[in-house]
């Protein structure tokens, strides 16, 4: 273990007893943290745990994480794999490759980059959330916007949101295909502007929805508005 002046960089195999104050925290072989992490810049290009609670203004995660409490984080980048066994509060979250929150995550921007997938468990709160690989979200989601802009299929138990895009897209330098399943299945949504396609929804509430090629809609309730393309299907329509 190699201490320096502006933080800590973790070498070798360690486990640090000690709660950490510090600038940054740099992990690029293997730690394990027994107490509260608090750091400016942590990066994690090795394997880390964290026992309890951890905050710092940036984390990247190239390598392996694992928060078994709290994290608290400005910008979260994850390029490699994230797990939170418990909450999780960001200003803003990228994901490349594998992220898994199982406690309530609130993010004000989200993105979910191609080659990414993110499970939540529990709710998930942003303000501007983008998906272009995958999202499984066992709970609510609760949004100002959601651009589903993707390949890959998505499910949401639970959509609560102002605006709401479905859109297949690949991404850049993979061969383009058919869509032939659907890119997000949703139990209930409630939005107040929809433009779906390839999208199978149980319950859908909205006040004015465009209902593109591929959708399956068994029940859609409209305020206002909708224009339902040759290629969806609605089983009930009704004018609220």
């Amino acid at each position: 273990m190699n201490h320096n002046f502006n933080g800590l960089v973790i070498e070798d195999r360690h486990t640090a007893t000690q709660p950490l104050h510090l600038q940054n925290l740099q992990v690029t072989g293997d730690c394990y943290f027994m107490e509260t992490v608090e750091a400016d810049r942590i990066d994690i290009t090795g394997t880390a745990q964290f026992r309890e609670f951890a905050t710092c203004d940036r984390l990247w995660i190239s390598g392996e994480a694992c928060f078994k409490q709290n994290l608290l984080a400005e910008t979260i980048q994850v390029p490699g794999d994230l797990t939170v066994l418990g909450r999780c509060w960001s200003d803003v979250a990228v994901f490349e490759h594998k992220g898994n929150i199982q406690g309530a995550f609130s993010a004000g921007r989200l993105l979910v980059k191609g080659s990414g997938t993110l499970e939540a468990t529990q709710k998930l709160k942003g303000d501007r959330v983008t998906i272009q690989g995958q999202l499984l979200a066992n709970e609510q989601v609760n949004c100002q916007e959601l651009e589903i802009l993707s390949c890959f299929p998505s499910r949401i138990h639970e959509l609560n949101s102002d605006r709401v895009t479905v859109r297949y897209v690949t991404p850049p330098g993979q061969l383009e295909m058919t869509c032939t399943s659907p890119l997000l299945t949703v139990t209930f949504m409630d939005v107040s502007e929809a433009n779906l396609t390839y999208t199978h929804v149980e319950e859908l509430f909205c006040d004015s929805a465009v209902i593109g090629k591929g959708c399956y809609i068994r029940e859609l309730i409209y305020r206002k508005g909708i224009e339902i393309d040759s290629g969806a299907v609605v089983e009930r329509l009704l004018k609220a």
